[in-house]
């Protein structure tokens, strides 16, 4: 059977999707809840966040556009640790023109390159580490 339209799934893991289907996949704007809080919610394209949406992870929480699942275009992430990032994103990884806030209010504005700053030698932003 292939749902189509408005409906709700529960799995035996306790997670929960809410919102529309499309042949058989989650297509349209959507929720899912794990049954330790967190989400993803926003559009989704043929079973993918795809478009704008938003996601709390593991204490972290992002809002922007996603492609395919992946964050791709522009977002804000807030880690858990109260650093973030503003700015560009390529394939999950900081991309492009953003800007890194530490814990203590420090920004770090770069042209991100592959998920890393040229200007810096190492940066882990849930470590923290800028050496």
């Amino acid at each position: 059977m292939k749902f189509h339209g408005k409906g709700k799934i529960l799995s035996e893991e306790g997670s929960q999707f809410e919102g529309y289907f499309s042949r058989g996949k989650i297509h349209g704007p959507g929720r899912i809840v794990y049954d330790d809080g967190d989400y993803f919610q926003g559009e989704f394209v043929k079973g993918f966040l795809g478009g704008s949406g938003e996601y709390s992870l593991a204490g972290d929480y992002y809002v922007g556009d996603f492609q395919n699942g992946i964050k791709e275009g522009k977002g804000v992430v807030k880690y858990k640790n109260g650093s973030s990032y503003s700015g560009s994103w390529h394939l999950n990884r900081y991309e492009g023109k953003g800007t890194f806030t530490r814990i203590g209010g420090k920004k770090f504005e770069c042209f991100w390159v592959d998920g890393k700053c040229p200007t810096m030698n190492v940066f882990d932003p849930k470590e923290e580490v800028v050496i």
